[in-house]
């Protein structure tokens, strides 16, 4: 009943008999009668793209060669969508020869964190090809990321600039106002907007304008600050 309410089900796997027995059929919106209670029927569930994997993963499983069986695959809810959902298990039952003949597990579904990981993806592939210099600092100032655009402008291969101050790229020709107003802008919370001469790793110059703002954790509090330049 426990398990019932939650968004887990249990799955205990005869493997001799290919019967399967659990409440793994709840999170997925099935009664117990809509669904069949052999393996194949998991399977069938199972989004195409995920059942060469999770078999790969579950047949090593059975053979000994992991400890438990861990793995990730969407599976069609009775809303005939899919979702993401996570199952660990492992084999508690062998028979004399070895042969895996009982598997347990639970699965769980993971389907708004898989989203958000996947929608975090897209987002860090669309700012490392971004054609604008993006440089992330922690709250006193130094760069934790920087991406390739930086490095092309700048000069400033990644590794040189991460844990370094921005101010690396100042060039003297900045006004220190303009400075101490950004600063002042962006610990308050608020968005900074301005250019900036800046120099290169070689010497030479280029104009930049810059958004600059306020990265804040879930209890609104200032952690990080993310600096967007064009090169113009």
């Amino acid at each position: 009943f426990a398990l019932e309410a939650t968004e887990t089900g249990l799955l205990d796997w005869n493997i001799a008999a290919d019967h399967l027995v659990g409440t793994w059929h709840v999170p997925l919106g099935y009664d117990a009668g809509a669904v069949g209670n052999d393996v194949e029927q998991w399977v069938a569930l199972m989004h195409p793209d995920d059942v060469a994997p999770a078999k790969a993963i579950l047949l090593d499983h059975l053979r000994g060669s992991t400890a438990v069986c861990d793995t990730e695959y969407r599976f069609k809810v009775a809303d005939g969508t899919f979702r993401w959902y996570h199952f660990r298990g492992r084999v508690f039952e062998r028979d004399a020869a070895g042969r895996a003949t009982r598997l347990t597990g639970l699965h769980t579904d993971i389907d708004e964190r898989k989203q958000a990981e996947l929608d975090l993806q897209k987002l860090s592939r669309a700012v490392e090809a971004s054609s604008s210099i993006v440089i992330i600092t922690d709250f006193d100032g130094s760069i934790e990321y920087v991406n390739p655009k930086f490095s092309e402008v700048t000069g400033y291969a990644k590794e040189e600039a991460i844990g370094r101050n921005p101010a690396l790229l100042q060039s003297g020709e900045t006004p220190a106002p303009v400075y101490a107003e950004l600063w002042q802008t962006i610990t308050s919370g608020g968005e900074w907007k301005g250019e900036f001469h800046n120099r290169k790793k070689n010497g030479g110059y280029y104009w930049c304008r810059a958004s600059i703002s306020a990265v804040k954790d879930a209890g609104g509090k200032t952690t990080h600050f993310v600096a967007i330049q064009e090169d113009v």
